[in-house]
């Protein structure tokens, strides 16, 4: 008895979604890690690479420069490899992200989160830290997190640190400071590769040093 044509059909399918999602996003990531290249050494001497499946490329740089202390840089892409999860997490607002993580040299003043309910990522911060108990408000069409009790001295802080993120992209999806090891996160949409990658680091930089209070030394 032969297998039926209808499982080969879809065998063939599911073989060919794969293989085109895998390279589609190995290709899209090849031309986003070339477009950091020049970028990069604003912010760190030297970098590794890997992948983690064909969804995520971390690069951690290395010999970082002030005011980092430790910095990774995620280009996470849809699961477009595996294609019913890929439909139903578009269908969620899953797209494309660059997130830029890490710590800074010298502690910063506040706890906060500036997200987009809009964005997948900042849905998914919003939802845990109201579990946590943290107070939220609007701001901009954005929501404001804070530990209880603080909220007020953390719009403080976000607008004094509005035009560097403003500087750094037009739109982003989270926006995190953590006193606890001094760390920070920045999450966006990939940005667009006719850009120069020299004036993104540069502003990615200039943001870090305001959030230290740090303007006078870049």
């Amino acid at each position: 008895m032969g297998i039926n044509p209808i499982y080969l059909v879809i065998m063939a399918l599911a073989v060919g979604s794969f293989a085109f999602g895998m390279i589609f996003n190995l290709r899209r990531g090849d031309k986003y890690l070339r477009w950091m290249q020049d970028g990069m050494p604003k912010v760190a001497e030297r970098t590794t690479l890997r992948w983690l499946g064909s969804t995520v490329a971390e690069l951690t740089l290395i010999k970082t420069r002030k005011p980092f202390r430790q910095l990774a840089i995620l280009l996470v892409f849809e699961p477009r490899d595996l294609f019913p999860m890929w439909g139903w997490l578009y269908l969620f607002g899953r797209r494309d992200t660059l997130i830029l993580r890490g710590q800074l040299q010298s502690p910063v003043r506040f706890d906060l989160e500036l997200a987009d309910p809009r964005f997948w990522t900042g849905r998914q911060v919003i939802r845990d830290l109201t579990r946590r108990g943290w107070e939220g408000r609007d701001y901009n069409g954005l929501t404001l997190l804070a530990p209880k009790g603080l909220l007020d001295l953390a719009q403080q802080e976000v607008e004094r640190l509005s035009a560097p993120c403003a500087a750094l992209a037009s739109h982003y999806g989270r926006f995190g400071l953590r006193r606890q090891n001094s760390q920070f996160e920045f999450h966006l949409p990939l940005p667009d590769r006719q850009s120069d990658s020299a004036q993104f680091f540069e502003a990615f930089k200039l943001l870090s040093h305001v959030a230290l209070r740090e303007t006078d030394e870049q």
